[in-house]
């Protein structure tokens, strides 16, 4: 006979009972009690169920906020002034878009160094990878860039690259030529075309990534 294993208040007390039901009300909590009195199919169903309706309470309480604590200056912020973070539970980061600037910005200048010489390990290490993304790279902007376009809208384009290698010579600092609409967003995407381009430091363009900039 399987032996009888119960939710105890002693347990519930305990810091590993804390940790492993503090998310669930009393009336869930009696529930835990008696599915350990069930068969294994039962209890797990029993579980399940629990857990459903925590997913979907939780949700439901979330859709309902439109502010949130910043992690790092402790302030309240409506949810527009935090970058999207699809694995968070409220869809998006701990760090406000001001804190999170500020701490890519100390990263950068701590730990940029290394960065960059990792990147060109893993680079070197991983070459058939890397050259297979630069292609697609290359095959994503040949397929942006429109067939109607003529020799001199092309002459244009290739003469921004040329501007953000001079850029980068003369101070220093890594420039990137970006396409203002990005030509594969989430929500529009942009042609290779010279009025879509610009010049920016390799870390705004970064920063910038995918996203379109409405001023």
């Amino acid at each position: 006979m399987p032996r009888k294993i119960t939710l105890s208040k002693n347990y519930l007390n305990s810091t590993r009972g804390k940790n492993s039901t503090r998310l669930y009300s009393p009336e869930h909590r009696e529930k835990l009690r008696e599915s350990w009195r069930c068969a294994p199919s039962e209890r797990r169903a029993t579980w399940n169920d629990i857990v459903a309706e925590q997913n979907t309470k939780k949700r439901e309480e979330i859709s309902l906020r439109t502010h949130k604590i910043c992690g790092a200056c402790k302030l309240l912020k409506a949810f527009y002034l935090f970058p999207k973070n699809r694995t968070s539970a409220d869809a998006h980061g701990t760090m406000c878009l001001e804190c999170r600037k500020e701490y890519d910005r100390k990263r950068y200048e701590n730990k940029g160094a290394s960065i960059r010489e990792r990147v060109k390990r893993y680079r070197k290490a991983n070459l058939p990878k890397v050259n297979a993304a630069d292609a697609a790279k290359i095959k994503k902007r040949k397929r942006a860039t429109p067939k109607w376009i003529s020799w001199f809208h092309l002459a244009q384009i290739e003469e921004f690259y040329e501007i953000a290698a001079a850029a980068t010579m003369q101070t220093g600092v890594e420039h990137h030529v970006d396409h203002i609409v990005p030509i594969k967003g989430k929500t529009v995407s942009g042609l290779n075309v010279p009025w879509n381009l610009q010049v920016l430091t390799a870390q705004a363009n970064m920063r910038k990534h995918a996203s379109f900039i409405q001023e």
